[in-house]
């Protein structure tokens, strides 16, 4: 079986999702056959010195021609490298589109895909009470209207693929936590961006009330479901996994107030807690609707 992974630096191979995903795969299955699509000889370098059976080909995104050659060939593409780059979607769905036997797209977006920032400026007032669930709600987070939510809009070229030959999956993860196993980023950009941010500032932040409520998942359960979702594209029929439009994956085993973090929390680098770090007036971050 011929497995295409499209990948950059941020959450790719080299990088803290897919590279976790890779590694998680190739342990599961190194009888796979696995190309991965990197940046730069250095990213495809430390790939193959962790995984000397990966074929490495070079290109970016906008490698158009590449990533749809090399997806016509693959059984499975799981594409990790940025859930809003509209032309790297199109390429993938072109190349699988010219195979005449089964083949299987798995894409990540985003769990900011249920937000509608077209109403930023409410954000953090109050936490709603709308609980979406991937199975019961499927259809109305797959018809969302592109304007005011983000990822939509390569959500529906890859749901649009969906033919008797290609058949696609969505995962949908939230902030993702823990350490990765990759061969290269193995940290986070979400919460330890928050981190730094607030040591940046003196003082930890909150948008407006606070009240923002937001789902976790650690990265090692995340790679998980990608291995399941490839075992499952590997078996006749798609195996026991769901395809197409209703194949959405909300990859969440937690939830916690955003950010969930305060000053005192932080400690510098003698080692001395927030509570003894300078600080600055008490401030609250407002979004402007777009």
């Amino acid at each position: 079986m011929w497995v295409f992974i499209d990948f950059q630096p941020r959450t790719g191979a080299s990088g803290y999702i897919g590279g976790t995903a890779l590694d998680v795969i190739i342990k599961a299955h190194p009888e796979y056959e696995i190309t991965a699509l990197v940046r730069s000889p250095e990213k495809g370098s430390a790939v193959t010195k962790k995984y000397p059976n990966v074929k490495i080909v070079s290109g970016d995104l906008d490698s158009s021609s590449l990533i749809e050659e090399q997806s016509s060939k693959a059984d499975i593409v799981l594409h990790f490298a940025d859930c809003d780059h509209v032309s790297s979607a199109k390429s993938i769905v072109a190349g699988l589109e010219k195979r005449t036997t089964p083949s299987y797209l798995i894409h990540t977006s985003g769990a900011a895909i249920i937000a509608d920032i077209n109403l930023g400026s409410e954000f953090g007032k109050a936490a709603s009470d709308k609980i979406y669930d991937d199975i019961d709600n499927v259809q109305e987070i797959t018809s969302f209207p592109e304007s005011g939510h983000l990822h939509r809009n390569v959500d529906s070229i890859v749901i649009g693929a969906n033919s008797n030959t290609v058949k696609t999956a969505i995962v949908c993860p939230p902030a993702i936590y823990g350490p990765g196993s990759g061969s290269g980023n193995t940290r986070s950009s979400q919460v330890p961006g928050l981190a730094k941010s607030s040591l940046e500032h003196g003082q930890a932040f909150q948008v407006t009330n606070g009240a923002t409520v937001w789902n976790n998942v650690h990265v090692q359960d995340l790679a998980n479901l990608y291995l399941l979702l490839t075992e499952a594209a590997s078996h006749p029929g798609g195996g026991k996994a769901t395809w197409g439009p209703e194949g959405y994956y909300f990859a969440e085993n937690g939830e916690h107030v955003s950010p969930p973090l305060t000053i005192d929390g932080y400690a510098d680098k003698d080692g001395r807690r927030g509570a003894n770090l300078p600080r600055k007036s008490q401030r609250r971050l407002r979004l402007r609707g777009t």
